[in-house]
């Protein structure tokens, strides 16, 4: 199982077609509106966006569609693991919390590094 998270930039007048088309994507596990100042330079909201996987072409895939919804300004990768090649025991989510003690859905983590 793969799991990727990654955080979306969404003009705000497309919110509503970004979520019914977010739903068409397969993988899609989880979109939360994160709690980010909204600046005049940068009106856009964000997203933060949940795939789960059972193999890398069907994530890339999935990316792919995420990229190409009309509204979706950006994409920022923030977490790309195997779950099954972490060293420990679980659903992945304390694993990921002792590899990488400062993650949250508003920072990145590189676990390919303490996997491998």
């Amino acid at each position: 199982m793969i799991l990727y998270q990654c955080r979306i930039e969404v003009l705000p007048d497309l919110v509503k077609t970004v979520f019914s088309e977010l739903e068409k994507v397969e993988g899609v596990s989880r979109v939360e509106k994160m709690i980010v100042e909204v600046s005049y330079q940068n009106p856009n909201i964000d997203y933060f966006v949940e795939l789960k996987t059972t193999d890398e072409n069907k994530l890339q895939r999935s990316i792919k569609a995420v990229k190409e919804i009309g509204g979706v300004a950006l994409i920022e990768p923030l977490l790309h693991i195997h779950i099954d090649r972490l060293p420990c025991r679980g659903d992945g989510k304390k694993c990921i919390k002792s590899l990488c003690p400062h993650y949250t859905a508003y920072d990145t983590c590189d676990l390919k590094i303490k996997v491998q």
